[in-house]
């Protein structure tokens, strides 16, 4: 009687096991799509992109869109900009957030320890 409750654990613990990998791999799947979306629709011409059903396979046009990006879009501007605010806001927040440490390591307030 001994080895039966021993053999009830083995299976639940796999199952437990089972079930955390395959959610593990559902969600990096939900992470990974929108990349794959991305890269993938990159390679479409804008009439294949509005089709339906949509494509899930590299198209053709990827060169053609490289160059039109450059051609009609400001993108050294845009990603300077962007460059520019992630510099702001990281400066930003690591100044609050040392005086919020200097708050936290100084003055005794209730709840501290």
């Amino acid at each position: 009687m001994k080895g039966a409750g021993h053999t009830s654990t083995i299976k639940g613990s796999r199952r437990r096991g089972i079930s955390l990998h395959l959610s593990l791999i559902i969600g990096l799947l939900l992470s990974v799509f929108p990349f794959y979306w991305a890269v993938i629709m990159s390679t479409h011409s804008s009439t294949e992109i509005f089709s339906y059903p949509p494509k899930l396979l590299p198209g053709s046009h990827f060169l053609e869109n490289v160059r039109n990006l450059f051609d009609n879009v400001d993108f050294f501007g845009s990603m300077f900009n962007s460059l520019l605010v992630a510099c702001s806001v990281t400066v930003l927040v690591l100044f609050f957030d040392s005086l919020a440490a200097f708050v936290f390591a100084k003055f005794q307030f209730p709840g501290r320890r």
